[in-house]
Formats: structure tokens, sequence, C-alpha cells
């Protein structure tokens, strides 16, 4: 586990806390686990779906532009690659934050589609 960019406080306690378990759990940061979770999981319906439907057929409207929900599930997997990576990028927080909401906003659009 990287402790770098924790507080001290926060490191300490999650050191205290491993150390009382045999594998990390996926708890102990939820918001991470959710990106990754996220991002591995829109990979692998995109890459199932489109062989099984049409990802073009749904429209949505996203910052007064019209997209098709391949497009926004791209979109998507861009933006969960990027967080993936500069999560903990604490010198940029108001563009994990804006990223972060971003990614919500999309998700929220296309949550329904998500199905074959």
């Amino acid at each position: 586990m990287n402790y770098e960019l924790l507080s001290l406080e926060t490191a300490e306690k999650v050191a205290k806390y491993d150390k009382t378990k045999k594998e990390t759990p996926i708890d102990w940061n939820l918001d991470y686990e959710l990106i990754v979770w996220l991002n591995k999981n829109l990979k692998e319906y995109y890459n199932n779906a489109s062989e099984i439907v049409d990802l073009t057929f749904h429209k949505f409207k996203y910052k007064r532009k019209e997209y098709t929900q391949e497009q926004l599930i791209e979109k998507l997997i861009d933006i969960t690659n990027y967080l993936k990576k500069e999560y903990y990028n604490l010198s940029e927080p108001k563009v994990i934050i804006r990223k972060t909401g971003e990614m919500f906003n999309i998700l929220k659009l296309i949550f329904f589609t998500l199905w074959w």
C-alpha cells in the first residue's frame, strides 16, 4: 500500500488497520474503488454490447451537444482512465472534482441504457 499521499494521521490509521487484516478491504477507499470498478466494467460492456446492440441508437443531450450512447461510454472510459491515474494528485484537486462530477453526470444520462 502506498501511504505517501495520505495525511500522516490517516496513513497511521490505515497502516494499523492493514496489520490486523490479511487483505485491505475494498471499503477503506470506496470512492476510488468505484472508479476502478466502473472503468473495468464499462470497457467490458463496451466490447460485449457493441457486438449485440446498436450503441448509436440512444441519443443524449450533454453540454448542449447531442451524443450517442457509444460516444458517452467512450467519454466515461476516458474520464475513469484519467481518474484512475490522477485521483491522488493533490496538486490538481479542482480538476479531479470536476472530472468526478462529469463522470457522474454522464453516468446519470446513460444509466438506464447499460444493458442488452
